[in-house]
């Protein structure tokens, strides 16, 4: 299905941080010094960000995935995202802050390791990002 109606989805990862060119750190609490500072917003680290991108077979919506209930069925978040298997790809979600899915950013709120009888996808159940 991923490789005849998929499409491709980007997984936003942190490849790595470089200090606030403006604040000093503060060795005891790994912050800035300046917890106002508008540059880190006193975090001292800025993340330098990188796209890492994977072939999905992506669905929106509440008829999707329902879950059910004593009071009927609801829907467990805004998109689910169905991709392979891999040491890759399941080492780049445990690193990934957000998803972007048709130019929508969005968080992962779960992951599923599904297949039988190995493993052979990861489903990503996503939400949208507050702003």
């Amino acid at each position: 299905i991923r490789t005849a109606i998929g499409r491709t989805i980007y997984l936003e990862t942190v490849a790595s941080s470089i200090p606030c060119s403006v604040c000093t750190l503060d060795p005891v609490t790994d912050t800035s010094t300046n917890s106002f500072c508008t540059i880190c917003s006193g975090t001292y680290w800025i993340d330098q960000m990188e796209e890492y991108p994977v072939l999905a077979h992506v669905n929106w919506g509440m008829g999707d995935i329902p879950k059910w209930e004593t009071g009927g069925t609801y829907f467990d978040g805004d998109c689910t995202a169905q991709i392979e298997y891999t040491d890759a790809n399941v080492a780049a979600i445990d690193s990934t802050e957000y998803v972007i899915v048709d130019e929508r950013e969005l968080e992962i709120k779960s992951k599923y390791l599904r297949g039988v009888p190995g493993l052979n996808r990861i489903i990503l159940n996503l939400v949208e990002r507050s702003k």
